[in-house]
């Protein structure tokens, strides 16, 4: 005999499941179209899960996000994921293995800039970074930033990442 009661309730666990992984890829859908420009497809849910641990700590909403890679023994490795809201930005080493987290402001910073083979262009958008190409692969960018603490911290792009820099760099370092 079929327990009605017992698939309706089997059914209503699965769809419960559905629409929480919906929920999830929601919450990072703003940032899905940086991971696949820079070929990071597999990090999705390490993504998710830093952020989850960011608004456990801090309540501004983040409103872009930037993974800092370089080339090391002939090949790209990703280094901090930095978070950033309308106060500052969180850095996240060691992505997507670590959970270490360092607010910075960035406020009355100043910074200074590093390149090779990269032309900077106008992107006044995140829509602008993803529409471009001809990026050079081989491109550098690195951006160092004084912080009024007396600190320093770094960005480096590789490739197309130097686009996505180049943005964070007019919208948040230099504003």
């Amino acid at each position: 005999m079929i327990d009605i009661q017992e698939i309706d309730k089997k059914y209503l666990i699965a769809f419960q499941k559905f629409l929480e992984d919906i929920m999830e890829i929601e919450r990072i859908r703003p940032f899905t179209d940086y991971l696949d420009a820079i070929h990071l497809w597999d990090f999705y849910t390490d993504l998710d899960d830093h952020i989850t641990q960011y608004e456990k700590v801090y309540p501004d909403e983040v409103t872009d996000i930037f993974i800092s890679n370089d080339i090391i023994d002939n090949k790209i490795s990703c280094g901090s994921l930095w978070l950033f809201n309308e106060n500052g930005c969180i850095e996240m080493k060691n992505f997507p293995n670590g959970n270490n987290m360092r607010f910075v402001r960035l406020k009355d910073s100043t910074y200074e800039t590093e390149s090779d083979d990269y032309k900077f262009y106008d992107c006044e958008t995140l829509r602008d970074c993803l529409n471009k190409t001809g990026t050079n692969p081989n491109a550098h960018l690195r951006i160092n930033v004084a912080l009024l603490s007396g600190q320093e911290i770094q960005f480096k792009a590789v490739g197309r990442n130097c686009d996505f820099l180049f943005y964070i760099l007019k919208k948040y370092i230099k504003a």
